[in-house]
């Protein structure tokens, strides 16, 4: 009987131990899951990122205009920090000609995959389909977020007769002026202002801003239209001098430059940059896109970059980008008309 007792005692203290070890054993998982809360969104993140399975190779990044101006820096800016944001490269493409319009037909006309953005400038939707016949509209693309925001400015040649708007106006002769590609905001801009100054000008198109002032440090022409950004340092090296903004407000990056109304001319332009998709890339992947240029604009290396290079940024949505546009390309559309500037289309 005692022996039986023994065994009985026996047989409960095992159970007690299996029991206890097998409640250790539950309450583990339950212990993790509390410890792991901000892994548990992680993997689902991941989840997401594999359903969306976009960028799986490089994006091809077309930018409208020649290498070494601002826009084609701003793009190379992005491209040193994509692959750390979109686990793909950027691969920048300069497709420049006809004030933008060529990068933009053919961007028009590539794949709605995603895997090719370009780089816009406002009037490439704004005054460039009143210069030429293009075969495109705002409603071929999606926006996917607005950039930077770049004041246009003129500047004359420290070494040459012209050291001011004064000296422009009391010319003997017809100026050179280099603005850009006809009918880019550059060219119109200028020429309304000379116009409203009763200054005879020649416009010599570049395509781009950048070999615009190779010109005028070469002295081929006498006053360019560019941004603060492509003409500081050379204003700093003594080589270039900026007379004046064609914003109605003064920029902060040149405070005692004075803008073209001050001194009593009613002008008002400025380019503001976006990036745009084809028509009909899966609004899953513009979102995508626009979260990611976001966290690219705020990274430190471009943050650096826009500092050293005298860039604003002024990030807005894809959808404000085509409310602002249309907007413009009324409003801009109106006054080339009223300037006689339209183009045969």
């Amino acid at each position: 009987m005692l022996r039986k007792k023994r065994f009985l005692s026996l047989v409960v203290a095992v159970f007690l131990v299996f029991t206890i070890a097998g409640c250790g054993q539950q309450q583990a998982p339950r212990s993790e899951v509390k410890n792991e809360g901000t892994a548990e969104s992680a993997p689902k993140e991941t989840a997401n990122k594999k359903d969306l399975n976009y960028p799986k190779k490089p994006i091809k990044f077309v930018i409208p205009w020649s290498a070494g101006g601002s826009s084609d820096l701003m793009a190379r800016a992005f491209s040193s920090i994509a692959e750390k944001h979109l686990g793909q490269p950027l691969v920048i493409v300069n497709r420049d000609g006809a004030g933008g319009t060529i990068a933009t037909t053919e961007t028009k006309s590539a794949s709605a995959d995603g895997y090719t953005i370009i780089m816009e400038a406002v009037g490439v939707f704004s005054t460039q389909p009143k210069m030429r016949k293009v075969s495109y509209t705002l409603d071929d693309f999606d926006p996917i977020i607005g950039l930077s925001y770049e004041p246009i400015v003129l500047a004359v040649n420290n070494g040459s007769e012209f050291k001011s708007f004064e000296d422009l106006k009391n010319a003997k002769r017809s100026i050179k002026f280099g603005g850009n590609a006809v009918g880019s905001l550059l060219h119109i801009g200028g020429m309304d202002l000379f116009a409203k100054a009763g200054i005879k000008a020649e416009h010599v198109p570049f395509q781009g801003n950048a070999p615009g002032i190779t010109a005028l440090l070469g002295k081929h022409v006498d006053v360019v239209a560019a941004h603060p950004g492509e003409l500081i340092n050379h204003e700093k090296n003594g080589d270039l001098k900026i007379i004046g903004i064609l914003s109605p407000e003064r920029f902060h990056l040149i405070p005692d430059v004075p803008t073209f109304k001050e001194q009593g001319y009613d002008v008002d332009y400025s380019v503001w940059k976006f990036i745009l998709t084809p028509k009909g890339v899966d609004p899953n992947i513009t979102k995508y896109l626009n979260e990611k240029f976001n966290e690219m604009i705020k990274d430190p290396e471009f943050v650096k970059f826009c500092e050293n290079n005298n860039l604003e940024m002024n990030p807005i949505t894809g959808e404000e980008v085509a409310t602002k546009l249309n907007k413009e390309i009324t409003v801009t559309g109106e006054m080339i008309d009223n300037l006689g500037l339209t183009g045969n289309n």
